[in-house]
């Protein structure tokens, strides 16, 4: 039994130089740099500025429900220590609200006393504060008491401590 044997196939020589200058041309390339670049703004679109703009339309959202709901309000601020909350003050009045704009609570602006907090921090915690701004601590007012090395927060009624964080420990410098 023979075995018959097929020969094997040719290529000619036109046949090897065209596959050797086959390119895809500057056409796909722009076309692919294109398409890299859509996918870039896509995906900034999507997972950055997405969240920014949801963030700022919520915080205009809850400012003009506390605007709407006490008029004349100002120094309306945000304030993030457990939660969020927002500050702000009328001529005879001071207003805590929620993160949804409700009113927590409310004093008299006639009881606001920075000049007492920083004493407190001064005698009773050897702080020289450099800012004081009233916040929310975790469930009523407080003073929030800052300098270089530390934050302190008072209660706002009766200036017990409330919380207390060192930041020259959470430095790197």
């Amino acid at each position: 039994m023979s075995e018959k044997t097929t020969p094997a196939r040719r290529i000619t020589k036109k046949q090897r130089t065209s596959r050797k200058n086959t390119t895809f041309g500057i056409g796909l390339t722009i076309a692919l740099w294109a398409l890299l670049i859509l996918i870039i703004a896509s995906i900034w679109a999507l997972f950055i500025s997405g969240p920014a703009r949801l963030h700022d339309e919520q915080t205009a959202k809850v400012r003009q429900t506390i605007e709407e709901q006490v008029p004349g309000i100002e120094h309306l601020s945000e304030c993030d220590f457990d939660y969020v909350t927002w500050t702000g003050n009328t001529a005879d009045t001071l207003y805590w609200f929620d993160t949804t704009g409700q009113p927590i609570t409310t004093r008299e602006l006639s009881t606001l006393d920075y000049n007492g907090a920083r004493e407190k921090a001064r005698t009773d915690y050897g702080m020289e504060a450099e800012t004081v701004r009233i916040a929310y601590g975790y469930s009523a007012p407080v003073y929030e008491l800052e300098n270089e090395d530390k934050i302190l927060m008072l209660d706002y009624d009766t200036l017990d401590w409330v919380y207390e964080r060192n930041l020259s420990n959470a430095r790197t410098d």
